[in-house]
């Protein structure tokens, strides 16, 4: 399958399948006893976090360079000016819309439940053109918020590392998947040098693996992401 996701992290890609299988042993039972014990939503913080762009200029000129930076990436060598028809206010609302668009134009898009869009069949070679052009038109057109594409800043980071120490490896603990943090650099470590040291870009999948097993339904009580309001300010 040809895949593409919305990197809600722009400078450190952490892929995530489309994929979701069994969880470990005696997941399910533990799902169902745990399932009415956790609303992420419940979570706060301490640290106040404010929108980076407070502006309409300031968004449409972020939309500007992500897109001529990428344009490259998607195959299109002259790309066109396609007004912006909407902003998306949340990374599954512009998964939504932007595999309705693909859709529209003839790809057989779907929204993955982990997040990013699937291809199914795979996109062919003589097509890679013509795919290339429409996911341009459709990121354009469909635009997501730039508080979402933007790189962390160091508070945020904070945010996330507490965030995943307090909800989200309990959360999935309750669930009966089980994070290694055998590696996990310490708070001011990962929040100081995530975008300078590759080894401190931790991520709480192990390697990746998690990804294949949490199931839709725990993903739902247990997000990878902190609220909104708490991760980026704004409602």
């Amino acid at each position: 399958m040809k895949r593409i996701f919305v990197c809600l992290v722009v400078a450190a890609l952490i892929p995530i399948s489309g994929c979701a299988g069994e969880g470990s042993g005696g997941a399910e039972n533990t799902q169902t006893s745990a399932s009415s014990e956790w609303n992420p939503n419940s979570w706060t913080s301490d640290i106040e976090i404010s929108p980076k762009f407070t502006s309409e200029e300031d968004k449409l000129a972020f939309r500007k360079r992500w897109l001529e930076r990428n344009a490259t990436t998607m195959g299109v060598a002259n790309p066109p000016d396609i007004a912006l028809v909407e902003w998306m206010d949340s990374p599954h609302a512009a998964d939504e819309k932007q595999a309705e668009c693909m859709r529209s134009k003839g790809f057989s898009a779907e929204v993955a439940p982990q997040g990013g869009i699937l291809f199914d069949p795979p996109i062919p070679e003589s097509q890679q053109e013509a795919f290339g052009m429409a996911a341009y038109e459709c990121h354009s057109m469909y635009f997501l918020n730039p508080e979402f594409l933007a790189n962390l800043t160091e508070d945020q980071l904070r945010v996330q590392w507490d965030y995943w120490d307090e909800y989200y490896i309990p959360c999935l603990a309750a669930h009966g998947f089980t994070v290694d943090t055998s590696e996990r650099p310490g708070r001011e470590a990962y929040a100081t040098t995530f975008y300078s040291d590759a080894e401190h870009r931790w991520w709480p999948n192990n390697k990746g693996e998690l990804s294949f097993r949490i199931t839709p339904e725990v993903m739902k009580m247990c997000p990878e992401r902190p609220p909104v309001t708490e991760f980026y300010g704004i409602n």
